[in-house]
């Protein structure tokens, strides 16, 4: 599913931890917008994402730690 810069911009505020009225006062639009927006783009959508965002951290977190430990020998 293809989103809108408007939308992504919506789900990037989201993950970033803003409530729907703190996103709406941002974007300048109506709390309801984001609400029925974020909603439509579905929970499924949303899991998708915070999956890929916690495997990007938990890589990151991986390669540190072979740094670490490459610089240890």
């Amino acid at each position: 599913m293809a989103v809108t810069k408007r939308e992504q911009q919506m789900l990037d505020l989201s993950d970033q931890g803003l409530s729907h009225t703190e996103i709406a006062k941002r974007m300048g639009i109506q709390t309801g917008s984001v609400t029925r927006t974020l909603a439509m783009l579905s929970p499924d959508f949303a899991s998708d994402r915070r999956r890929r965002q916690a495997m990007i951290g938990g890589s990151q977190i991986l390669a540190g730690r072979i740094n670490q430990l490459a610089g240890a020998s």
